[in-house]
């Protein structure tokens, strides 16, 4: 029959659409899970990773090793040999194996996105991009809502569905005949540091999104929602954070070369001297200072404990992983000193709520370097990246870096996850860049 062709076709053509559109949809909703249970952002990240595995060996297209040229991905790959082979003379050596291992899959995962992502077409990528505006903005307007109301939302599910608080330590939450009153800022803060990691790429893609009308109202819910972050949130890792994305934001439009070296040294301060500088801090007495919130305060006594700790250890550290217990053993043969240490009773701390700390605490000057040169060279690498795309980039690169300034430990897959998915989103971003830089991309709708 004459149409039938054309049918076959139409048929044929529609169904590649739908399933590029369930990808977007299903990116959307792993997102989602993602910023409703932060802790989940592990699993999420691994099915990102299947999944990129999948469609890169059903399209014959496995992305080669890693060559001598790049330099980024061999550095990354020695720090993460190297946190596993301190397993040799940790205190919790298993530890000391599965949690770099995680770091591993993280790398793994961006390293295929990076190979996969560019060959996609553009409207894969228009679903794909449209998938991460949608759950970053609700994912915001969601933790906006339950800052202002005191996480309304999840104490009314915790107090229909009792068995999601059961497990919950008393200190977390707060039950009256059966109602959820209260609930610990703990989970809060974690969804806050997931959506502070997606904030950059995601107003990138905004920026690029071929709607425009939709990427205009993505930025300004991103933007109410930074605000309320920053004026009512808990979380200070999280609000320092914005504001340091912000600054390099502005500075890069300025200049990127110089914003681009300015963060390298800052860099090389926090990787190479922050034994030292804790220890100052806390001989200074600054865990005294009336002015500091109080949380604060235990951060300088902790960071004090630990750098002090670190000079036992200077070269190879205690093992990955390891500070809960070698630290245990440290304060258990010390006498307690509250007195000393404006009321708290020791500097023992699960980790040292500082990456560049713990990295070495845990893995000693060795583990230091590749860190430093890991970092370096990643922020090396914006240099390659379009000019519409590096102060994103650089601001990324920033956040990052203030994120594990003052916050969770680096080993927490939940954390090595969110900064995965926000990494991920910036070659996203690069991708769809890319693709509208080309004739054949579509024409922006007004």
């Amino acid at each position: 029959m004459p149409g039938a062709g054309t049918e076959e076709g139409a048929s044929r053509s529609m169904d590649v659409v739908f399933r590029q559109w369930l990808g977007g949809a299903a990116l959307c909703a792993l997102l989602c899970i993602a910023v409703v249970s932060p802790r989940g952002a592990s699993t999420v990240l691994a099915i990102i990773l299947l999944a990129s595995l999948a469609m890169a060996l059903h399209r014959r297209e496995l992305p080669p090793l890693p060559t001598a040229a790049h330099v980024g991905q061999w550095s990354a790959l020695a720090f993460v040999a190297f946190a596993m082979s301190t397993a040799l003379w940790s205190a919790t050596p298993l530890a000391s194996v599965m949690k770099p291992a995680y770091f591993a899959v993280a790398l793994a995962a961006l390293w295929l996105i990076h190979h996969i992502v560019p060959r996609l077409s553009a409207r894969q990528l228009d679903f794909l991009a449209e998938a991460c505006l949608l759950a970053t903005a609700a994912g915001m307007a969601f933790v906006a809502f339950e800052i202002l109301t005191a996480q309304a939302v999840t104490r009314h599910i915790m107090t229909l569905f009792p068995v999601l608080h059961e497990s919950l330590e008393r200190k977390h939450v707060t039950i009256v005949d059966g109602f959820v009153r209260r609930l610990s800022d703990t989970n809060l803060n974690r969804r806050m540091a997931l959506l502070v990691w997606l904030m950059w790429p995601v107003l990138l893609l905004a920026s690029l999104d071929i709607v425009r009308w939709r990427g205009r109202i993505v930025v300004a819910t991103i933007a109410v929602c930074a605000a309320i972050i920053l004026l009512r949130g808990s979380h200070q890792s999280s609000q320092l954070a914005i504001l340091g994305g912000l600054l390099v934001f502005a500075a890069a439009h300025v200049d990127r070369a110089m914003t681009r070296r300015a963060l390298a040294v800052l860099w090389i301060i926090a990787t190479v001297f922050v034994v030292p500088i804790a220890l100052l801090t806390f001989h200074a007495r600054a865990h005294e200072a009336s002015w500091l919130f109080r949380s604060a305060q235990h951060r300088v006594v902790i960071w004090g404990q630990a750098a002090s700790e670190v000079l036992k250890s200077p070269l190879v550290g205690v093992g990955a992983d390891a500070t809960r217990k070698a630290m245990r053993e440290v304060v258990a043969a010390e006498p307690s000193r509250r007195d000393e240490l404006a009321g708290f009773e020791s500097g023992y701390a699960d980790h040292a709520h500082n990456v560049y700390l713990q990295v070495w605490y845990e893995l000693g000057a060795i583990g230091a370097a590749l860190f430093l040169a890991m970092g370096l060279l990643a922020l090396q690498s914006t240099k390659n990246l379009a000019t519409r795309v590096q102060p994103y980039a650089l601001a990324l690169f920033a956040t990052s870096a203030l994120m594990i300034a003052s916050s969770y430990s680096l080993w927490q897959t939940w954390f090595i996850a969110a900064c995965g998915l926000g990494f991920a989103g910036l070659l996203l971003a690069v991708a769809v860049n890319r693709s509208r830089a080309e004739p054949s991309a579509a024409a922006p709708i007004a």
